[in-house]
């Protein structure tokens, strides 16, 4: 049977309409037609005639693929009749091109064309940008570009099949899609080796969920001003049968990527609920653990239902699994995530809006969706010092906007000391990160949360409208000068040139606070009216107050006044800006001569005791303890390890256990004026036993946070 380019495509280039008069004509036993939207032979008869094509080419030749991307989506929003007319118009145009460069269209359906053709006559980019002009004529750009992949062969005798040339050019469209500066991709072997390595990283992924390599490991959320732990969030984890851990940061955007990311949600989900119902049998303390929701489960699966069937199936409560959503997911479709939030606060579960801030509508997201927290990201303190400022402000900003809906926020990624003093004073109370705990496995957080005072169980509260903006406050509240300078207290601007201090700017309040004499003389180089020690010390703060723009750095120094006598100031320092090879800093001041003067007598008073003094201590944030007079000799403890011994638990451990309970109860009467005295007998760290003396003094002070004086001595 003769088919190919004498009988189908002769010198003069011919219409699809042509093609399939001449295939009927020629093989009458078969009926060709086309497709009635698009005028072009569907799949199988584009793909038999293609096929005959190929083998009499003798020059290149390319099969590009093309795919009108997101086009239900386009066919919900601008109605079928629209998308019909699309398919109609992009197939007329194919059908021109084809004509004019000799080759064959063809509509493999859905929203998928193909074009083979000689190299040389198809001019990609026209037709390119002749479909996108097709589409944007209903006012669409990015969302609903098309994309092209083309496959190319030289020769009929290179032996590809047509089959692999789709194949090709399929793959290449779909690396297309994921870039929308340029949307057409020619093939590449390196395409199929990336196939490949995603075939086999899913295989590899699915052995690890059935031999359990996979798990979670949970970090502890935590109370800022105390490092108490409110709750946990669990962190999928792949470790591999040689004792290795392969990266979440490699294998979640691989998940994400193939779709395969709901897989490992539901796996994790499962395992945390098993968990926690396990840990709930065996009476461990009860905290909520946080999972994470993907826009791809959302879109994928009934969320909703899967949490409220997991919950009942463990028999666990419903607020011990707190459910995480990325702001990011609801840039798809908002409708449907809003809906599914709904569902689940609906149902009892607690609801955080993950990653808040780093979207693109924030603003937006807090208007329309209901969530209990919002989570944020400490990315905006993490930035080189130029832009650090600016990362300061971003994070300001995105605070305060919560605040304003009366949500509590949790700040994650939290690393160092520095940042913790920062975001508490922007009223961040609850953080995640580094620099209280990295994630852990299971059992080191079981014996994490079973250590005595390590956890609250309160878990997140807050109370709106409780804090002002200090900027806001002064806008709107202070009129004079004078006021504002009552307000501040003591200030001056400093200027450092490396070597040489001096102060260039003060208040009224700071020049009455020196009170000598000859304070103008006194502003250049103020280091040499210091000790020699406390020179260093100032020069060491400054330095510190440049590191850390954002916390600044305090010291207690030491001036001399010229009439035998000294000051001691207590000073806060805020690096400013650099001005003329100098640092300028800001700087508040509190004269502390009087306290400093009554802890050095204190000191010395309390030397002259043999016995052990503790201060016991009550506040809003609980009860610790402060030795103020010696140690414990016979239990070779100083003033400091006594101090850590009654903070952390471990000096009841000391207490012989017939005594602990005992011993607990008074101190714990000693806070409601209840007064006590009694032998308690103790464990040294040699092991052995022996008795002390142990009374109590209540204190009645309104001012004071001390509710309690104790003394310990030997019997």
């Amino acid at each position: 049977m003769r088919y190919g380019i004498p009988e189908l495509f002769p010198e003069k280039t011919a219409s699809s309409e042509e093609i399939i008069h001449r295939l009927n004509h020629t093989f009458p036993e078969e009926r060709f037609e086309a497709n009635s939207v698009t005028g072009l032979l569907e799949e199988k008869e584009y793909i038999r005639v293609a096929e005959k094509l190929l083998t009499f080419i003798h020059s290149p030749w390319i099969l590009i693929s093309i795919d009108l991307e997101k086009f239900k989506l386009f066919n919900e929003w601008y109605g079928w009749q629209n998308g019909t007319k699309v398919l109609s118009s992009v197939g007329r145009t194919l059908d021109i091109e084809a004509k004019r460069a000799g080759g064959i269209a063809g509509y493999m359906g859905n929203d998928d064309f193909l074009l083979f053709a000689p190299e040389d006559k198809v001019k990609v980019k026209e037709l390119y940008r002749s479909i996108h002009e097709i589409m944007g004529q209903y006012g669409v750009s990015v969302a609903f570009q098309p994309s092209f992949g083309i496959s190319r062969v030289e020769k009929a005798s290179e032996g590809l099949s047509i089959r692999t040339l789709i194949d090709q050019a399929a793959l290449s469209c779909k690396n297309a899609q994921t870039d929308f500066r340029d949307r057409i991709l020619y093939f590449d072997s390196h395409m199929v080796e990336e196939t490949e390595k995603e075939y086999r990283f899913l295989s590899e992924f699915r052995r690890a969920l059935r031999s359990r390599q996979i798990t979670f490991y949970l970090q502890p959320q935590c109370r800022a001003s105390n490092s108490s732990i409110i709750g946990a969030e669990a962190l999928a984890r792949w470790q591999k049968e040689d004792g290795s851990f392969l990266s979440p940061a490699v294998f979640v955007p691989m998940l994400e990527k193939t779709g395969f990311i709901t897989d490992l949600d539901k796996y994790i989900w499962d395992s945390v609920g098993k968990w926690i119902h396990d840990w709930r049998e065996r009476g461990g303390p009860f905290l909520p653990v946080s999972v994470n929701v993907s826009q791809i489960d959302i879109f994928t699966i009934d969320v909703p239902a899967f949490f409220k069937d997991l919950v009942k199936h463990y028999d666990i409560p419903i607020n011990s699994i707190k459910i995480e959503i990325t702001e990011s997911a609801l840039a798809e479709n908002q409708e449907k995530v809003l809906s599914v939030v709904k569902e689940l606060r609906d149902a009892g579960f607690l609801v955080m809006m993950d990653d808040f801030g780093s979207g693109y509508s924030s603003l937006n997201m807090l208007y329309k969706i209901d969530v209990d927290i919002i989570k944020i990201d400490a990315f905006f303190l993490h930035f080189e010092q130029e832009r650090e400022e600016k990362g300061i402000h971003i994070l300001e900003s995105i605070i305060n906007m919560t605040r304003t809906m009366g949500l509590p926020i949790i700040v994650e990624g939290v690393e160092t000391k520095e940042q913790v003093e920062f975001l508490r004073t922007l009223g961040c109370r609850y953080m995640q990160g580094y620099y209280f705990y990295k994630p852990m496995p299971v059992r080191d957080f079981e014996a994490l949360i079973t250590t005595e005072d390590a956890v609250d169980f309160s878990g997140f509260t807050f109370k709106a409208n409780e804090q002002f903006r200090v900027r806001e406050f002064l806008d709107q509240t202070v009129y004079s000068d004078a006021m504002l300078n009552n307000i501040l207290g003591p200030v001056a601007i400093y200027s450092w040139n490396g070597k040489d201090i001096d102060i260039i700017r003060f208040n009224e309040q700071f020049y009455q606070m020196v009170n000598v004499p000859d304070f103008q003389q006194r502003l250049i180089e103020i280091q040499q009216y210091m000790p020699e020690e406390d020179r260093q010390n100032l020069t060491d703060t400054l330095e510190q107050a440049y590191k850390d723009h954002m916390n600044g750095a305090t010291a207690v120094l030491t001036f001399f006044r010229g009439t035998g006598d000294s000051l001691r100031i207590l000073m806060h320092f805020y690096y400013l800006r650099d001005k003329q090879g100098s640092r300028l800093y800001y700087g508040s001041a509190r004269d502390v001569t009087q306290i400093t003067l009554l802890q050095k007598n204190i000191e010395m008073i309390t030397r002259q005791f043999s016995e052990c003094l503790i201060f016991q201590i009550a506040n809003d944030e609980g009860c610790h303890f402060e030795v103020v007079a010696q140690g414990i000799e016979e239990l070779d403890l100083s003033k400091k390890e006594l101090e850590n011994e009654l903070n952390s638990g471990i000096f009841y451990t000391r207490i012989v256990p017939e005594q602990q309970k005992m011993f607990k109860e008074q101190c714990l009467g000693a806070l409601e004026g209840l007064d006590f005295s009694s032998y308690i007998a103790l464990y040294n760290k040699k092991g052995e036993r022996l008795s002390l003396y142990i009374e109590s003094d209540c204190v009645e002070d309104s001012i004071s946070n001390v509710a309690c004086i104790i003394k310990i001595s030997s019997p």
